[in-house]
């Protein structure tokens, strides 16, 4: 059933609502989140601290529903008694205003946390485990979050869980009034087929199929349902639609994982983990060593064939002292420099013409998110790459670099190095070459007797041109 107040007054316009301000004791200098309540970073004056404020919106002009509401999240979040969850500092009002304050938690969302660490599949499920124990709390004392979610769920710089926001936790034994208002709407992602379709009894598997969800996500790098913006779409996936297996983008799952996170999914909550504490033990007992790590003998045939491709490319390609007139296939043999030392490895890489360029799909075309660095004849490559480190579960941990070489000069002899990993080649004029190096780790490009310092992040997307 929709809230009463599912459009509530706001006191203050954006336009009025300026940062930083004074409430209270209170100094609001930064909007952290703006939707069922306002949340604001802010500096307690006394003592003197960070925190977190958090103030519903409509202000003075709340209905006595919406207060109430307000009033028992408080109540919640302030006897949910676990490390795990961020604790209630201070409650009350001001000017007529509920409001309650929190620590304030230098962290990140959980999907954040797991994107730019890149941990192993042990720590992923050292972490969920973590996050089972903590909501398992609150199944203990018979209460059911039924809004998790990344931006919930932080992961502190000690690498710790850190829980978040009560708006919508209810005790088990009282019926669900769950609103599908915009306010709510952008976490029907996680939500349970019994929540999206307002059923009248909610128990922990909802919170269950919240954390399979995500856990999901973070070991194959996908959704398990097609993405869509129309509602009656996404509704009617999460109540039928049954979910791709997770190996179909991660092969080297332990089976038992994903039987896991397959039963974490499933339409019926019985079927489920009956709690997040029995989730979480479950997780305990996955036997990483059995991976699945063989492939198919075909996709080894061919890792050979493009090898060897790749190896007589890069034989016919390397150094010579002065710059190869004619095109890169027809380099003669004998201009080849000097060797790689027998420890290295070479690293991966890829060579565009502009005419392969402006040949890339029509939506890296069209999808122009490119820095203003990177001049536009190279936006779509740009996006490509960027859409293959998304949506790549075996590129998670790397990076792209695109070196170009304008149209004017002459052919350039380039190396990467990153460890013991390098790669040496030729750039013609105008075209693009892309490196694939690990993130995270330093590495030098260098040409014409000129080295630059590359600093990759995962999944980023760097760009030099050599001028």
């Amino acid at each position: 059933m929709p809230d009463k107040d599912q459009h509530p007054t706001v006191v203050l316009t954006k336009n009025q609502f300026s940062l930083p301000r004074d409430f209270g004791e209170y100094r609001l200098t930064e909007k952290l989140g703006d939707s069922m309540a306002m949340v604001f970073k802010a500096e307690q004056k006394n003592p003197k601290r960070r925190v977190v404020v958090k103030i519903p919106r409509g202000g003075l002009l709340l209905t006595e529903e919406s207060r109430s509401r307000f009033l028992r999240e408080v109540e919640l979040a302030a006897n949910a008694d676990h490390a795990g969850i961020v604790p209630v500092l201070d409650a009350g009002e001001i000017d007529g205003a509920p409001y309650y304050t929190m620590p304030y938690i230098e962290g990140k969302p959980i999907d954040q946390y797991l994107r730019s660490n890149c941990p192993s599949l042990e720590e992923k499920l050292h972490i969920f485990r973590q996050l089972c124990e903590v909501v398992g709390t609150l199944h203990a004392k018979g209460l059911i979050h039924r809004d998790l979610k990344p931006a919930n769920v932080l992961v502190d710089h000690h690498g710790s869980i850190r829980l978040l926001d009560f708006g919508l936790a209810k005790a088990a034994r009282e019926n669900s009034e769950v609103s599908l208002s915009p306010t709510v709407m952008g976490t029907l992602d996680y939500m349970a087929p019994e929540q999206a379709g307002a059923a009248k009894e909610i128990g922990p598997q909802a919170d269950v199929y919240a954390i399979g969800i995500m856990l999901y996500k973070a070991v194959t790098g996908h959704t398990p349902y097609p993405a869509t913006k129309d509602l009656p779409t996404q509704l009617r996936l999460i109540a039928e639609a049954t979910p791709k297996s997770p190996s179909e983008f991660n092969r080297d799952l332990p089976a038992e994982l994903e039987q896991l996170i397959i039963s974490c999914l499933n339409k019926d909550p019985t079927k489920r983990p009956e709690t997040a504490s029995a989730l979480g033990l479950a997780l305990q007992t996955i036997d990483l060593s059995s991976a699945r790590r063989s492939r198919p003998a075909g996709i080894w045939i061919a890792v050979a064939l493009f090898a060897v491709a790749m190896a007589i490319a890069g034989f016919l390609s390397t150094n010579t002292d002065e710059a190869p007139t004619a095109p890169l296939e027809q380099i003669p043999s004998s201009s080849a420099a000097p060797r790689m030392p027998e420890t290295s490895v070479e690293l991966e890489s890829q060579q565009f013409t502009l005419q392969q360029i402006q040949t890339l799909s029509s939506a890296s075309r069209t999808n122009q998110t490119a820095s203003d660095s990177i001049p536009p004849a190279y936006w779509p490559l740009y996006n490509q790459l960027q859409q293959e480190l998304r949506d790549n579960f075996d590129r998670r941990r790397q990076a792209a670099w695109i070196v170009t070489l304008p149209a004017y000069a002459s052919a350039t002899k380039i190396e990467i190095t990153q460890g013991n990993q390098l790669t040496r080649q030729w750039i013609q004029p105008g075209n693009a070459t892309v490196i694939w190096i690990e993130g995270g780790k330093s590495a030098e490009l260098s040409y014409n007797d000129i080295t630059l310092s590359l600093k990759p992040q995962s999944k980023q997307v760097g760009f030099s041109s050599l001028k």
